[in-house]
């Protein structure tokens, strides 16, 4: 079994700023914090701690990567500055 990947995840968070989720996730369309996703990984994805880790590790590596792609996107297009803005916050909040 295996996560799906990133890109298989919309998050309209930057424009609708108090959306919840589309699916439901342990029978509730909040934002799960880390306690549930945990335990989603381990009993429905069959991931051990280790793994979770890797992930988790991919993640934050992405979100880095991320910021420096959305600076670049703003000193091309200008008007995409407060959408980026918004982007930033969402990945600087959840790590």
């Amino acid at each position: 079994r295996q996560l799906a990947p990133i890109f298989d995840i919309v998050s309209t968070v930057p424009y609708i700023p108090n959306d919840t989720m589309a699916l439901s996730l342990t029978g509730s369309k909040r934002w799960p914090k880390w306690k549930i996703l945990n335990q989603f990984a381990r009993q429905h994805c069959g991931l051990n701690g280790k793994n979770i880790n890797l992930a988790v590790d991919e993640v934050l590596s992405a979100g880095k990567k991320m910021q420096s792609q959305l600076n670049e996107l703003v000193q091309e297009h200008p008007d995409f500055n407060e959408i980026a803005e918004s982007m930033s916050d969402l990945v600087n909040r959840s790590f």
